[in-house]
């Protein structure tokens, strides 16, 4: 008995499994399990034992404490039983109930049941097999629908030999000092456009003031990546560069707080001044369709409505000997340019075509004519590739990508 009233006045110190970090600087990581939630599991090992995961996965948690063999091993086992979902501690199963789970234990001859409940309150069942000397001790309870078990063995040096007070006092002292430390989900940063169609729909090119403003959206290894562009005249233009991903509302891009703002000559193409590299944004939709920008570092999109113009912008493709180049866009129209190329690439004629876009449809429709002055109409879409189809008199051609640079 005497054994026995000192395994319940250690255990009656500190056990409990607590909702928030633990305070103790010592406690580390030992272990991961989660169901209906995820735990982390929080501890500091007794002196001289190693911790071995033999088990980490969802629902179950299965570890070893060894040590030299004048010590006894220890083993702790967490597992998730949908039976006791809705049990928070052991005190709130009936007397029926915990019958039933002290004869899983009763099974063998020889073992003892005991109860008790330590200074917080939760209830403890103390499994002893008394064969012999105490053989082993199982510490039992139930947390939020698990089950957990801690035993202690007898050492390999002194098999068949009653585990001593202190070494009972080992096991109480970490069983004592666990915690359950509830995990924090992952924050979901936002969605890309193989993930949620929604983000698709900020994917094109968009003016503002006319053109003199200019944003490109577009997908790039799975991410959504942005480039504004302000055109300041005398060869030079600012821009604004912001990697993004729809937020997790699907109501808004947000950008990573790594934006980019640099002037740059667009003669040289080299970067005259770099502004900063910690930029941040985020980038709405408004009732009429129109991409707002909320610059958060400077505010650079106060008062601007983008208007969508589809992803023709810049593009150059090539219509057997025409190059066609949609240039630029000014005056509510794209400007495209045509250029019938010969044998060794010079031009041989050209053509000015002002288009319209209609973003319901996502092509232009294009009227011009070549020096012989003969006017002709083309549509502009594109095929499933992402290949522009120029279409006139009901034909229909797809463009093939140019390499033409001058």
């Amino acid at each position: 008995m005497k054994k026995v009233i000192l395994i319940l006045l250690c255990l009656a110190l500190t056990l409990s499994f607590v909702t928030a970090v633990a305070e103790t600087a010592e406690k580390t990581a030992i272990g991961t399990i989660s169901m209906n939630g995820a735990f982390e599991l929080r501890g500091v090992l007794p002196e001289g034992y190693q911790l071995t995961v033999i088990t980490e996965e969802p629902g179950h948690y299965l570890a070893s404490l060894s040590a030299d063999d004048s010590k006894p091993a220890m083993v702790i086992s967490i597992a998730y039983e949908e039976l006791m979902a809705e049990v928070d501690r052991l005190n709130d199963l009936d007397e029926n109930a915990l019958a039933k789970i002290e004869a899983t234990f009763k099974a063998e001859d020889g073992v003892e049941v005991t109860y008790m409940e330590t200074a917080l309150g939760t209830k403890l069942m103390v499994v002893k097999e008394i064969v012999g000397g105490v053989d082993y001790v199982d510490f039992y309870t139930i947390y939020k629908g698990y089950e957990i078990e801690f035993v202690l063995t007898q050492p390999q040096a002194t098999a068949g030999q009653p585990l001593t007070d202190e070494q009972i006092q080992t096991a109480v002292k970490f069983l004592s000092d666990l915690d359950f430390v509830p995990m924090e989900e992952e924050e979901t940063y936002g969605f890309y456009t193989d993930e949620a169609p929604e983000a698709a729909a900020y994917c094109s090119t968009w003016v503002a003031e006319d053109g003199d403003w200019r944003m490109e959206v577009y997908d790039e290894d799975g991410g959504l990546k942005l480039m504004i562009v302000h055109q300041l005249g005398d060869n030079k233009e600012d821009i604004w560069e912001y990697a993004a991903a729809l937020n997790p509302a699907k109501d808004a891009l947000t950008t990573v707080p790594l934006g980019l703002h640099y002037r740059q000559d667009t003669v040289s193409g080299s970067w005259d001044e770099t502004y900063y590299e910690d930029g941040d944004a985020v980038f709405t939709l408004n009732d009429n369709g129109n991409l707002l920008w909320n610059d958060l570092k400077e505010d650079a999109g106060k008062g601007l409505e983008f208007m969508k113009i589809g992803n023709f912008f810049g593009g150059r493709w090539m219509k057997d000997d025409i190059e066609v180049i949609f240039y630029a866009w000014y005056d509510g129209q794209y400007d495209i340019r045509l250029y019938r190329r010969g044998k060794n690439g010079e031009i041989l004629d050209n053509a000015i075509l002002k288009g319209d876009y209609d973003p319901a449809a996502d092509t232009i429709q294009a009227e011009g004519c070549f020096d012989n002055g003969e006017l002709f109409t083309v549509t502009f879409s594109y095929d499933e590739s992402r290949n522009v189809v120029w279409t006139e008199n009901g034909e229909s051609t797809i463009l093939k990508y140019s390499y033409y640079t001058d």
